[in-house]
């Protein structure tokens, strides 16, 4: 739990990050929290070359318990002294791969260096991710994720309505948006660490609510805006050199 929650705070505090330092007067983006969320998780299930491969379950599940303590104590000096390889193969490929994966999917088209503050930032996302990654495959079975799709029906037990304290009388109706993903936990007194999502709503008589953030949907709900940052704008001025800062600092 502690892990979830730290991983899910990185990746907030990025989202600010880079919501601050792409901020654009056009074409207002979806929800960048959501999104990056959705990258950092997106082959969660799979396993990569820098997983562990062996037969033997206990010694996999060992194998990651290990890598997460070693690299839950890793600092940002530490990588800026030495990189994420001297550390740890496996972070550093996810490092690598996820801010390609980034960059690619928001179209950035030209390209210069990020501040270090907005790599600290990314680095502190993907520490956490990846470390919820290694110990989801500390045991056997590894835990499975929980997600929400778009237009799903609301369900409490395996879902965490994010805007609740905003709704006010209304319902949340169905799934708008997933912000973070969830987890099956198989341990007792454990049960499922919930996804949380942003909901289309409707009033608790079953007339439609009033209009909120997030304007009304076609079905008669009532969608709040997300309470994360949104992007506003292409952007275009980001990283090219995310080659030099890649593998200057996070890569090397």
């Amino acid at each position: 739990l502690h892990a979830v929650s730290t991983a899910r705070a990185a990746v907030r505090n990025l989202a600010r990050a880079l919501s601050t330092h792409l901020r654009s007067p056009s074409s207002p983006g979806p929800s960048l929290e959501s999104f990056l969320n959705r990258a950092f998780h997106a082959d969660f299930e799979l396993d990569t070359d820098a997983d562990v491969h062996t037969p033997d379950p206990a010694g996999r599940c060992q194998a990651n318990l290990a890598a997460y303590h070693a690299i839950a104590v890793l600092t940002w000096e530490e990588v800026l002294l030495h990189g994420t390889k001297h550390y740890s193969d496996g972070l550093s490929r996810f490092c690598d791969a996820k801010m390609s994966e980034v960059v690619s999917s928001l179209g950035w088209a030209r390209a210069r260096a990020w501040p270090e503050p907005l790599l600290q930032a990314f680095f502190l996302a993907a520490k956490g991710v990846w470390g919820v990654r290694l110990l989801a495959r500390s045991v056997h079975p590894p835990l499975p994720v929980v997600r929400a799709e778009r237009g799903a029906r609301f369900d409490p037990r395996f879902m965490e309505d994010a805007a609740a304290s905003r709704a006010g009388r209304l319902e949340p109706a169905s799934v708008k948006m997933m912000v973070a993903p969830g987890f099956h936990v198989y341990l007792a007194g454990a049960g499922v660490v919930k996804c949380r999502v942003m909901c289309f709503y409707s009033s608790s008589n079953g007339r439609t609510g009033g209009h909120r953030d997030g304007g009304s949907s076609a079905n008669g709900s009532v969608g709040l805006g997300s309470s994360c940052s949104d992007i506003n704008g292409s952007a275009t001025d980001v990283v090219d050199s995310c080659k030099s800062s890649r593998v200057g600092l996070l890569h090397r």
